[in-house]
């Protein structure tokens, strides 16, 4: 079945134009430059990839498909503020924890 599937699409896959892109990406940023259109990036999509004019997609791959009307995109991975919060209230939790902990441990020493 899968193999009928593939034979069927082959004609249309054939149409498509592959070619390199220039691709400049760090921790945060990607710059690409490409024609317009669609573009395929083999980079691990997550929602908080951002462009300012153009569409971002997961593939079901879990790659990155962008569409843009330019030559030029800047694509931008920003975490909302409130995960930072969140990451500071876990850390502050977790320190507490150890802390009690460690309390409880010495206390115990010491009654014996």
């Amino acid at each position: 079945m899968i193999q009928r599937a593939g034979n069927e699409i082959r004609e249309y896959l054939q149409m498509l134009k592959y070619e390199p892109v220039d691709y400049h990406g760090d921790e945060n940023r990607i710059k690409l430059r490409a024609e317009p259109g669609f573009t395929l990036l083999k980079d691990s999509y997550f929602p908080y990839w951002s462009t300012e004019q153009d569409s971002i997609l997961s593939t079901s791959q879990g790659f990155i498909l962008v569409y843009t009307d330019d030559t030029m995109t800047l694509l931008s991975y920003r975490k909302p503020p409130i995960n930072t919060v969140v990451t500071i209230i876990s850390m502050i939790s977790l320190a507490t924890v150890v802390i009690v902990l460690a309390i409880g441990v010495i206390k115990g020493k010491q009654r014996t």
